[in-house]
């Protein structure tokens, strides 16, 4: 992931297409969950969020591999605190998480 900007067009490609993937699964579930608690999102609401949260969960990972050997409580901690955000997110999209 970290040198993909180093790969041809077709694997950057691929890979564009694999993150796309996530983000329109994680836009479509916040939308069907938003819509079921009465808060329906807009197209782009549901995509920014899901961007977000993408980049919040590989961010959490690339920390927490860069540190683990060094610092493993840090590197759990940089896990369980995205883990749980992203748990309160999924379970309540609409309301603002701290």
């Amino acid at each position: 992931m970290v040198d993909s900007w180093r790969q041809s067009e077709a694997v950057q490609t691929a890979y564009a297409e694999g993150v796309e993937g996530y983000l329109s699964g994680f836009a479509t579930a916040l939308s069907a969950q938003t819509a079921r608690n009465g808060r329906p999102l807009t197209e782009q609401e549901a995509r920014d969020r899901a961007v977000r949260m993408l980049s919040e969960l590989v961010g959490a990972m690339v920390l927490a591999r860069a540190v683990r050997h060094a610092d493993t409580a840090l590197s759990d901690t940089f896990l369980h605190t995205c883990r749980t955000r992203l748990a309160q997110e999924a379970a309540h999209p609409g309301v603002s998480h701290p």
